[in-house]
């Protein structure tokens, strides 16, 4: 057994050869048997390796470092060292050039800890930049101490504590002092234009490509209302004292919820004429949204992802109906549903979380995200919001800077609410397929009633049991509202 007890990342970049040389430090607390460490690190060149003073033996073979551990140092806490070069790594850390994307960008480096195959299979991507122990419950501290070209800046996690002039480079040492899984760890490098504020004692940075500093608040506008209510929602204000979004060339995604550290499209920046037609407040608020589902508590498993990634979707369009009512919330989800709906003969009609599958996969994919959002909806429609956010709230008391299951998530919803949910999270969580509805209605002018008939059309065997609201309104009778339970 081992415990990353904390990472420090000291190099440099350079983009002619597009190359970090570095060296890595890992403290390690090692158990009484440990005999072998294994790291991650794919293609790299292996410079040296250190136990703490001593040359280590070692194996490579350019996925896993193999380190035999001495006899002397099992049971203790070690400092294993690692110096090494990686140049243009496939994933985790790119390399934005001229000479690869043209003439309009500038020089950038950004990193990103997350990513898919086209299998939509989740990988763990800083092992391409950092020797590594992956794991979404593997917790530490961290700290970057990264040279760039001296025009350039670098943006990680943590605190900014010292910037080092060195003549035609600058060295800039960030740290983060709170737990938090390895795949969060991020640096992006680049010329930047910035902005930096103060709100509820947190230091907000935004940093665009340099010459667009004036679409800075557009693009983040919203910001201190993402942070006060997502804050007030969980029960869970912001815990650190600085937010940091960034904007880079060439993300093939959205964002990268990277801790304290957001990376984010510059497809999102544009001017006062695009304003009118286009809002990227989803971007900002979905990510943002992850430094409390993914960050503060992280999924245990990549099979939980959904943890992470619906409860984003779902909180956004929490703030949705908190800040513009309830017609823009039911329509976000409607587009939702649609999206659902369109792909569900590709991934949309499996589990939203398949760890008690016969075939558990760690996997993005719409079954993990929009239709994760949609049976959180439904849950808190089930419980009542005041039962809901009461659960939230122990869910965050009680996984605070660690780690949970979708077991976890399920045991804090059944004690908070006190009924039996197996078969809730039985029908919509761990099973595939969703329900489908055909509504009719028959209106009896003499008799004043209104019948509805609900019937389920989903291909799949069983019927799904449902608590529905349902809203009339037939010209000048008086609309109601009300709901219905249909028992599966």
């Amino acid at each position: 057994k081992i415990n990353l007890v904390h990472i420090k990342i000291e190099g440099e970049l350079n983009y002619s050869s597009k190359s970090f040389v570095a060296t890595a430090n890992l403290s390690i607390k090692l158990g009484n048997d440990v005999k072998e460490l294994l790291l991650e690190a794919s293609s790299f060149s292996i410079l040296s390796i250190k136990i703490d003073d001593d040359m280590a033996a070692y194996s490579y073979d350019m996925e896993i470092i193999h380190i035999e551990i001495p006899k002397k140092y099992r049971g203790k806490e070690v400092n294993v060292g690692v110096g090494y070069v990686v140049t243009d790594p496939k994933e985790g850390l790119h390399f934005i050039t001229k000479d690869k994307y043209g003439p309009s960008v500038q020089n950038q480096v950004w990193s990103t800890g997350e990513g898919q195959t086209k299998h939509f299979e989740v990988v763990e991507e800083n092992r391409y930049w950092f020797p590594n122990v992956s794991g979404t419950s593997t917790k530490c501290t961290s700290e970057t101490i990264i040279t760039v070209p001296k025009e350039q800046e670098v943006i990680s996690n943590g605190e900014l504590l010292n910037v080092d002039d060195l003549g035609d480079r600058r060295r800039f040492h960030w740290k983060m002092d709170t737990l938090h899984s390895t795949y969060l760890i991020s640096i992006v490098a680049g010329e930047f234009d910035s902005k930096v504020e103060q709100f509820n004692n947190v230091k907000l940075m935004y940093y665009v490509p340099r010459g667009r500093k004036q679409d800075i608040d557009r693009a983040f506008h919203s910001t201190k209302d993402f942070l006060e209510f997502f804050g007030k929602y969980t029960g869970i204000q912001y815990p650190y004292s600085k937010f940091a979004q960034t904007c880079v060339y060439a993300a093939p995604f959205g964002g990268m919820e990277n801790i304290t550290a957001n990376t984010l499209t510059e497809r999102m920046l544009h001017d006062e004429r695009a304003h009118l037609d286009y809002n990227y407040e989803e971007n900002v608020g979905h990510h943002m949204a992850h430094q409390w589902f993914g960050n503060i508590v992280t999924c245990k498993t990549w099979e939980d992802v959904w943890l992470n990634e619906s409860f984003a979707i779902f909180a956004y369009a929490q703030y949705l109906n908190y800040k513009y009512g309830e017609n823009d919330y039911q329509y976000y989800y409607l587009e939702k549903i649609d999206y659902l709906t369109e792909t569900k003969n590709i991934l949309g009609g499996e589990e939203v979380c398949s760890t008690y599958s016969d075939n558990p996969r760690q996997s993005f994919g719409r079954y993990n995200i929009e239709k994760g959002a949609i049976v959180l909806s439904s849950l808190t429609n089930l419980l009542g919001e005041e039962i809901f956010r009461k659960a939230i709230g122990r869910y965050f008391s009680e996984f605070k800077y660690g780690a949970a299951s979708t077991g976890d998530f399920q045991n804090v919803v059944t004690e908070t609410f006190g009924q039996d949910l197996d078969w809730f999270f039985g029908e919509f969580v761990y099973a595939r397929g969703f329900p489908e509805l055909h509504v009719d209605y028959y209106f009896s002018e003499k008799e004043k009633v209104l019948r509805i008939k609900f019937e389920q059309k989903q291909q799949t065997p069983r019927a799904y049991r449902l608590k529905l609201r349902v809203a009339t309104s037939m010209g000048s009778l008086e609309s109601k509202e009300g709901s219905v339970e249909l028992n599966g």
